[in-house]
């Protein structure tokens, strides 16, 4: 897997691109044929709140992913795409799986028992009594 993290009319210091390579190395545990991860980070407007932008591809054997967040700062930018794309690819496994997450059972399922010792009948009344 090749991330590769660069800007756009700035420079991205080593702390960040380290950041950005870590973080994103995490979603190969969600599809493990990821070919290439390309990052890219810029600043948008004016220095105003939540300038800072970071787009990412992600690249597989077949599918491709992407998104765009907006943050305060860069870092906060590539933690809400690394939770977008997290949740792209789980919903991009489960519709490829063999059952949707809506038609599984439930692994354990208890039997509910009542129990109809404590109830008592008279004979002609219809109704129950408690004992």
């Amino acid at each position: 897997m090749e991330i590769k993290v660069h800007g756009k009319h700035n420079h991205i210091s080593d702390s960040l691109e380290q950041f950005a390579a870590e973080k994103l190395s995490r979603l190969s545990k969600f599809v493990p044929s990821i070919s290439t991860i390309d990052v890219e980070l810029y600043e948008e407007g004016r220095t105003k709140v939540g300038s800072h932008v970071a787009e990412v591809a992600i690249m597989t054997n077949g599918t491709s992913f992407r998104t765009k967040t907006t943050a305060a700062d860069h870092r906060a930018a590539i933690d809400l795409a690394v939770d977008r794309l997290s949740r792209q690819m789980t919903d991009f496994k489960r519709k490829t799986s063999a059952k949707p997450a809506h038609a599984r059972q439930p692994k354990t399922a208890i039997p509910a028992v009542l129990d109809l010792s404590e109830f008592t009948t008279q004979p002609g009344d219809g109704q129950a009594n408690y004992a």
